[in-house]
């Protein structure tokens, strides 16, 4: 994928984010269905190879995603958890396949300490408000810890500025949806939106850009 492409894709992202800002909300949806398929367009006439067809599914069902959530109906808020649940398990697929080896058990363990109190206090924190949303939203918090921690292995595995830059691209996708989950299931956030939006399309351009600089550019 070519430098130029990513600047583009980070003009455009940036652009986005500027009419969040000034409250353009009547550009939202003809501009949200686009973001994530301008990265598809960069892994799609790219060089990239390895497992080029699990991370263009994992955009692609991000893609839905962000459309799903267009509308504030629940049925759509449902398919659009399952288009990112999906996402997110393709790329626990793309980090394991990427990752050469396990990383040591004390790592793992002190990883796995900081994701279960995280999350132990993070729903206790939502829990009274998810009612019958209790068993999705808990599997989606599970299933993006494991992301995460996926990725941090993959990083251990092989500790390049290609992987760490996967880490934080992981990293940003927790903060992006406990954003979300707060501003829907607590409480309104201030600027909520803004946030959500540029930490999750930090997220998504950091995995990509990451993973480019690894498997495209051999980056050691």
């Amino acid at each position: 994928m070519s430098k130029n492409g990513f600047l583009l894709v980070a003009i455009f992202y940036a652009t986005y984010l500027v009419t969040i800002i000034l409250g353009l909300n009547y550009l939202n949806p003809f501009l949200k269905p686009l973001l994530l398929p301008a990265l598809i367009g960069l892994v799609y006439f790219s060089n990239y190879k390895k497992d080029r067809t699990l991370l263009l599914l994992a955009l692609f069902f991000s893609t839905l995603g962000d459309i799903f959530l267009l509308s504030s109906k629940e049925i759509f808020f449902i398919l659009g958890l399952g288009s990112f649940l999906t996402a997110h398990v393709l790329y626990i697929f793309i980090f394991k396949r990427a990752q050469k080896s396990i990383a040591p058990m004390v790592v793992n363990l002190v990883l796995l300490a900081v994701l279960v109190v995280y999350l132990g206090f993070f729903l206790n924190y939502l829990w009274p408000n998810l009612k019958e949303m209790k068993i999705p939203v808990v599997v989606y918090a599970l299933t993006i810890s494991m992301m995460l921690w996926t990725a941090v292995n993959n990083w251990f595995s092989n500790k390049s500025k290609a992987n760490l830059i996967v880490v934080l691209g992981a990293l940003f996708f927790v903060v992006s949806d406990s954003i979300l989950a707060i501003d829907l299931f607590h409480h309104k956030i201030e600027f909520g939106r803004f946030m959500v939006m540029s930490t999750y399309l930090a997220a998504q351009y950091f995995i990509v850009f990451g993973l480019d600089r690894k498997f495209v550019n051999h980056e050691k």
